[in-house]
């Protein structure tokens, strides 16, 4: 994870940070639903390693941290993506770097169900791109 993201690294992550952000609201994600943030998750060029540590070192900490865990309906992008930039930006206390390895198994507790689909989403849109593409 870069220390500081730049104008042009935050543009290309804000989708990804919204789409993503999704795992973390109370409702339901239907098959609809999934298909859209695999089908951003594949336009954002990112590799699956990449979006995860997305997902569980920005995304993550942002939301437990502001207490929205599985309580909010959705989130504003501009609003996520402030957060997001706020949150990485803040100065790291030596509290948080003993705590964040206790703290990431339980971070990851929102996507997990829904990580598998995305997955196999991901790699079917990727394998339709590649095949246009040809």
């Amino acid at each position: 994870m870069p220390d500081q993201l730049t104008t042009t690294e935050i543009e290309q992550r804000t989708p990804v940070w919204f789409a993503l952000s999704r795992l973390w609201v109370g409702n339901q994600l239907n098959d609809n639903d999934l298909e859209k943030i695999a089908q951003i998750m594949v336009d954002s060029g990112y590799s699956l390693n990449e979006l995860r540590v997305i997902c569980d070192s920005e995304i993550a900490p942002t939301l437990m941290q502001k207490g929205f865990a599985r309580q909010w309906s959705g989130f504003d992008e501009s609003w996520l993506a402030q957060q997001i930039v706020n949150q990485l930006n803040k100065p790291k206390r030596w509290q948080d770097a003993l705590l964040d390895p206790l703290r990431r198994p339980f971070v990851g507790l929102a996507v997990e169900s829904e990580w598998p689909a995305l997955i196999m989403k991901y790699q079917r849109i990727q394998r339709m791109k590649t095949r246009i593409e040809l």
